[in-house]
């Protein structure tokens, strides 16, 4: 009876631990570095460069009141960098508006994308660029894939920009949102 109660206390103390842990992560506390976002790929860069846009400095959806600062980075080997200070833009996609995939990823907390999920088809996308121009775009897609679909981030013979973010169950899911 001892051994019983005594095992009962210690997977209750390790479940809380494990709950602080996953709450902690979620809200911002614990920031886990380089950890992979979707599968190990390289993604291309744009196939027609015009050379009028610079790289992106923010990032907002006005009626899910997303409005945050853009971090350029580059994978390292199989690693997607992230920050925890707002989202990550992947400098070897296309530079947003030109032709090709501009990809945006970040944290599903609520202060970054943990208002993603309820973006829906017509929003409005604006993206500012480091040079002080703003371009809108209109979000067209909103879905859910496994953290192995790689064809999300595909080039396009069009400009498009996806946005995307852990959802489901323990984060094992993605958050897609395309806009043109």
């Amino acid at each position: 009876m001892f051994a019983k109660t005594n095992l009962l206390i210690l997977a209750s103390l390790l479940t809380f631990t494990y709950a602080g842990f996953l709450f902690a992560q979620r809200y911002g506390y614990f920031v886990p570095q380089n950890r992979p976002i979707i599968g190990n790929i390289q993604v291309a860069g744009a196939t027609s460069y015009t050379g009028e846009l610079t790289n992106p400095s923010a990032i907002s959806l006005p009626s899910l009141g997303i409005n945050l600062p853009v971090v350029l980075t580059y994978m390292e080997g199989k690693k997607w960098p992230t920050t925890p200070s707002g989202v990550s833009y992947l400098a070897n996609s296309a530079v947003p508006g030109d032709i090709g995939n501009a990809v945006f990823y970040g944290h599903n907390w609520p202060s970054i994308f943990g208002d993603l999920k309820n973006a829906k088809i017509g929003d409005k996308l604006v993206i500012q660029y480091q040079d002080g121009k703003s371009r809108d775009f209109t979000v067209d897609n909103v879905f859910i894939v496994g953290p192995n679909a790689t064809e999300i981030l595909a080039q396009s013979p069009t400009p498009k920009i996806t946005l995307y973010t852990c959802t489901g169950f323990l984060d094992t899911k993605r958050l897609v949102v395309t806009a043109i």
